[in-house]
């Protein structure tokens, strides 16, 4: 029987969480931060209660992290989050893409900004940002 108690092993996923609601407090305006805290609210329940692989919680854990060093500001950070999400645009399906920019058009609806495909093609392009 193992002595490890599942809270405390999720105690470092959960901090993570509340690093991100608190930097979507102080960097987003109102609109982005309502669309972040709903969709990290989402991605964290989802990992927490389903069956994630410990290689998973590497990557979801890696990831989250280089969220939160741009959010911070910190550019280099920033610049290999870039690169990250440009290799792993690469690897999506294109229902996959077609999400992507769907979700991009959301963004842009709420925050009022352009640069969005306006007819949601070129799933191949990679992420408008």
């Amino acid at each position: 029987m193992s002595s490890a108690n599942p809270r405390t092993l999720a105690g470092p996923i959960v901090q993570l969480f509340r690093d991100v609601m608190k930097l979507h407090r102080e960097r987003l305006p109102p609109p982005m931060r309502d669309l972040g805290d709903s969709y990290a609210r989402a991605e964290f329940r989802s990992h927490l209660r389903g069956k994630t692989t410990m290689e998973q919680w590497k990557q979801f854990v890696r990831e989250w992290q280089v969220y939160l060093a741009t959010l911070r500001g910190d550019e280099q950070a920033a610049a290999s989050a870039d690169a990250n999400v440009a290799r792993v645009f690469e690897l999506l399906s294109d229902d996959q893409r077609k999400r992507m920019d769907q979700l991009q058009q959301e963004l842009n609806s709420r925050t009022g900004g352009g640069g969005g495909d306006s007819d949601g093609g070129d799933a191949g392009r990679g992420p408008h940002q």
